[in-house]
């Protein structure tokens, strides 16, 4: 509103006291000149009819005196301009005593001709009926009255024969200007009436309405300034106390829910876990302090993006349609995620990710997690740890197997194979015994073989571990066996990583690792072929691949080939030791060794040690 209420009221009130005093004078004026006209009429009527009698009586009784006296008087308590007696001839019979001298009808008419016309027009009709008539001037302040006399019969008739007329000219200016001035009277007193309202209204809109409303707005402005402990102190049993009172309440009550905002912000900026919130479309709008310091990246460059900046790469797609198909269906999702940080490092948190409802519609997705990567790295220790006393156990019967083999097996068969060697020098001249002793000696280096197996799978042998780059070590090995693999037509490729990764191993064991796996691809590939030795890091591993491009294996085969004594090679070829020690040297060294084969097309093992 462009003017205040204490003005705008009141102004109203006296534009509309203005207008209906206009139209109450108009109105009221109006009915009060008709009233006045209709009163004049009736007086008249009754007046010249009063007078025709009187008349008449003094015409039959030619008593002309008392008529003019009667005019006369007539003439001096009415308003009348004038009154005349007028013959059947329209002759001016007789007049007031006052009135100015006329000798016809026409000198008393007015001049207008139509007027004139229709006062003899209604002459004559009040001739023919016999009854007084009334007409009012076009200016409404003139009234004629004309009423018929009889004065007199025609000789030997029966009918009055001589009629003339009583005529009167009333001036109705003075009884109208009174009548008028009458209702300007009240219209005056009405307005003045009006007036005192009218002020009488200002001072209680000022005082009581104004200045407390000024209040509400005053409060209302320190409101939204964010001050409700602002206090309104507007007294009264009114709408307006009412409202203040309202205003009061939902101001304490604001303070109290700032208050409880305030502390549960408190909490989730203090929370030691990271709380996240985006909208139903995931564009992220809160990211708490922990988990800025967490991930590295600022509040600024966290609102409007996505979580997508935190994908690591390491879930699967499946993974992330099932979590947004459960929070968008208005379930609750729980779950372990790996995620990166701004530097690139991968961490673990767990997630409870809870959709915010309003109406029964999702509006915004709220996140809490916990960073558990300490206690993933903790569960991956335990799970090694476990594994090695695994293993510990089994190498610990392993070891007593072989110590028990070693005593009671090796000895022995030294003493056969030297007793064997002594009865072959004596008996050179007999052929039989000569091939009989060579198989007997054949045999217990097998059996050599096989107990040796047994005692470095039971690190029987100490382990050195130290820090290196096993990329050097397989060099040495390569170079090693590289012609002689040449002459089998099998060809080594290598494709090294650009970075070299320092790794914790025995360098002399793992050289078997290599040893042992290069002779297994040499001897799947009897007509040549290529082996493709290959090394990268792979999350907080260093991956070492040896890929061979020979027969392959069966699903069956492949699960059995890290078994002790388990071997394809033809009898007396091959001990079945090999890959089980190869696989005892990766549990030694807390990695992992893993096979992957197709029958028809290739080998591939994969060695994984972890990265200091």
């Amino acid at each position: 509103m462009k003017f205040p209420l204490r003005i705008t009221i009141p102004a109203l009130l006296v534009l509309f006291t203005i207008a209906l005093a206009s139209w109450s004078l108009r109105t009221n004026g109006d009915i009060s000149m008709r009233n006045v006209e209709a009163s004049m009429r009736a007086k008249l009527n009754i007046t010249l009819t009063v007078l025709q009698e009187d008349i008449e009586h003094e015409l039959r009784t030619k008593d002309f005196h008392r008529i003019q006296r009667k005019l006369s008087s007539l003439r001096s308590d009415y308003n009348l301009k004038h009154i005349s007696l007028i013959d059947e001839k329209d002759n001016v019979f007789m007049k007031g005593k006052f009135d100015i001298k006329r000798k016809i009808l026409n000198d008393i008419l007015p001049s207008d001709k139509i007027q004139r016309d229709e006062i003899k027009k209604q002459i004559v009709l009040a001739k023919k009926r016999l009854a007084g008539v009334t007409l009012l001037s076009d200016d409404k302040n003139t009234l004629w009255g004309i009423c018929p006399v009889q004065f007199g019969s025609s000789a030997g008739g029966l009918r009055p024969t001589k009629l003339g007329v009583l005529i009167a000219q009333l001036d109705l200016s003075a009884p109208k200007a009174t009548a008028l001035n009458l209702v300007k009277n009240q219209v005056v007193q009405f307005c003045l009436f009006l007036g005192l309202l009218v002020v009488g209204l200002w001072l209680y809109i000022s005082f009581q309405v104004t200045q407390r409303i000024q209040g509400l707005v005053l409060a209302t402005e320190n409101f939204s300034k964010g001050d409700f402990k602002a206090l309104i102190d507007i007294k009264g049993n009114d709408e307006i106390s009412y409202l203040a009172n309202s205003m009061a309440k939902m101001a304490k009550m604001r303070l109290q829910a700032e208050e409880r905002v305030h502390e549960l912000s408190e909490v989730v900026k203090q929370s030691p876990v990271s709380v996240l919130i985006t909208d139903k479309d995931g564009t992220i709008e809160y990211a708490n302090p922990f988990f800025i310091a967490l991930t590295g990246y600022s509040l600024k460059e966290l609102i409007g993006e996505n979580p997508q900046v935190l994908k690591s790469g390491e879930m699967s797609p499946e993974f992330y349609k099932e979590l947004w198909d459960t929070i968008k269906s208005g379930r609750v999702w729980r779950g372990e995620i790996q995620n990166k940080k701004k530097n690139g490092e991968i961490y673990w948190e767990s997630a409870i990710i809870s959709p915010l409802l309003t109406d029964g519609n999702v509006t915004h997705f709220i996140a809490i997690k916990e960073d558990i990567t300490e206690k993933k790295k903790n569960e991956e220790m335990l799970k090694i740890t476990q594994k090695q006393l695994l293993v510990s156990h089994k190498l610990a019967s392993v070891g007593e197997l072989a110590a028990g083999v070693s005593h009671e097996v090796l000895n022995p068969a030294n003493i056969i194979s030297v007793q064997t060697q002594m009865l072959q020098r004596k008996t050179k001249d007999n052929p039989l015994i000569q091939e009989h002793c060579t198989k007997v000696i054949h045999e217990i280096g097998r059996i050599t073989k096989i107990v040796g197996g047994l005692l470095v799978f039971a690190r029987e042998g100490g382990t050195k571990i130290e820090k290196g780059f096993l990329k050097d070590d397989i060099e040495k090995v390569l170079v090693l066996v590289e012609e002689e693999y040449k002459l089998d037509n099998i060809e080594i490729i290598r494709k090294w990583c650009d970075k070299p990764v320092e790794v914790l191993y025995d360098s002399d064991k793992m050289r078997q690792v290599f040893l042992n796996l290069l002779h297994n691809a040499k001897y799947a590939m009897p007509k040549g072929g290529t082996i493709t030795v290959s090394c990268f890091a792979v999350k907080n591993f260093h991956q070492f691949t040896f890929s061979d491009t020979g027969t392959g294996m069966s699903e069956e085969i492949r699960l059995k080939i890290f078994d002790p004594f388990f071997t394809t090679k033809p009898e007396g070829e091959g001990t079945g030791m090999g890959l089980s020690v190869v696989y005892g040297i990766i549990e030694e060294h807390n990695g992992e060794i893993k096979v992957e084969s197709e029958e028809g097309k290739g080998t591939t093992f994969i060695i994984s040690l972890p990265i200091i």
